[in-house]
């Protein structure tokens, strides 16, 4: 294992990332959440004094090992033990609620009705009574390992509690090698229509996962980036109005020139990054009837995702939504939790002020497995955060906002 030297504001991350783990896990087992089940995750059942002894281990682990995001520790077989240990702990909502940001395995989707049934026996486990799947955003040099006609076979017949969005594997890298290649002219755009209407046409709720600032935080993800007002962006734009359907983006905010953060200086990302938060706003303008859901709150990798930006924003543009995701192992720049697991006081502000406009997305990938789709940690982290609303917030930010926003059981 190639070994890596540690710099002191990793070890701080990783201390105040096993700091709240370890506060977070105390709320679960004095409430009587922490279970394991070992039907479906083979896991010894603990008890909450024996589980918070093992989350005292693995909050240690966490900050004396090398810590260093995805396939970077993964190499780490003593930290790999500590991740499925916090992946076989999962939690159940206090109240039901809809994973609005959930990806498929590309294994699972040859078997689309055992899938779709893996996914209901899931969803029932944690308390979930909807979710949206949907293709990761694929860039243009990637291999696409499945397409939406597939997702869509997963979905259709449960549309009361299922839904998808298309594009993440079509449109996504289709657009990012046009622009790449200044190519948005009338006939990239007549395709770009084309598909856009066609994956309507098979049932989906919308467009996504669509990039517009991908950094890579992984050693084998990718970096990519267009503006947000490229002429075939604001083309999707209004196609989503034409039919009343959202967008969903990924996009990293930087509202000027910077350089790349520190812990992110490496390849492919660029050693300089450029102003998107002018172009976004261009985008949110170009046509208000555009609902643009701006995907991973609370995972903010250049520092300047800040419940005061997001507010000024949300305030300026009625069309803009969001969703939550955190990672517990990697709290990033402006985390939603303080040091003792509780939320945050300027961003629960910031849901109260918007109670309409938040959803929860944790970002996980439903396996075939169902030892391994039971409560991933950043769907731990989710919930944790919704169960901690007050009982108003709890119920829209946790499904009502959703059911809403993707019109489940349709016609679509």
């Amino acid at each position: 294992m190639a070994s890596f030297r540690r710099r002191p504001y990793v070890v701080t991350l990783a201390f105040v990332g096993a700091a709240i783990l370890m506060a977070l896990i105390v709320r679960i087992a004095s409430a009587g959440q922490a279970r394991v089940d070992a039907e479906t995750t083979g896991a010894t059942q603990l008890s909450p004094a024996e589980l918070e002894k093992k989350y005292e281990e693995v909050s240690q682990l966490l900050v004396t090992t090398d810590y260093r995001p995805r396939s970077f520790s993964d190499r780490d077989n003593k930290y790999e033990e500590a991740k499925q240990f916090l992946d076989m702990t999962p939690v159940v909502s206090s109240t039901p609620y809809v994973e609005g940001h959930a990806h498929p395995k590309s294994d699972a989707l040859k078997e689309p009705d055992l899938y779709s049934k893996k996914i209901l026996q899931a969803m029932e486990r944690a308390h979930a009574v909807g979710l949206v799947i949907f293709s990761s955003p694929f860039g243009p040099d990637e291999r696409v390992p499945y397409d939406d006609d597939m997702i869509a076979r997963v979905v259709n017949g449960h549309g009361e509690m299922l839904a998808w969005l298309g594009g993440g594997g079509s449109l996504n890298p289709m657009m990012l090698d046009a622009v790449r290649l200044n190519n948005t002219g009338s006939e990239t755009q007549r395709k770009v229509r084309e598909v856009a209407e066609k994956i309507l046409r098979n049932g989906a709720s919308g467009f996504g996962e669509i990039t517009l600032e991908h950094l890579a935080v992984g050693a084998t993800q990718t970096y990519d980036h267009m503006p947000p007002d490229n002429p075939l962006m604001l083309l999707l734009a209004d196609i989503a109005a034409e039919h009343g359907v959202p967008i969903l983006i990924h996009m990293e905010v930087i509202p000027q020139k910077m350089s790349i953060p520190a812990d992110l200086k490496r390849p492919p990302n660029p050693l300089e990054l450029q102003d998107n938060l002018t172009a976004f706003k261009r985008l949110l303008t170009h046509n208000p009837r555009t609902k643009i859901l701006w995907a991973h709150a609370g995972l903010d990798n250049t520092g300047y995702r800040t419940p005061e930006l997001m507010g000024r924003l949300l305030k300026a543009y009625p069309n803009l939504y969001m969703d939550i995701k955190i990672v517990p192992a990697r709290l990033a720049k402006n985390p939603p939790f303080s040091a003792d697991g509780t939320v945050k006081p300027d961003w629960l502000k910031l849901f109260q002020d918007f109670p309409d406009r938040f959803m929860v997305g944790s970002d996980q990938s439903y396996s075939p497995d169902p030892g391994a789709m039971t409560a991933p940690g950043s769907l731990r982290t989710s919930v944790l955060l919704v169960n901690q609303l007050p009982k108003d917030l709890e119920r829209k930010i946790g499904r009502e906002n959703a059911f809403r926003f993707y019109s489940f059981g349709q016609a679509k």
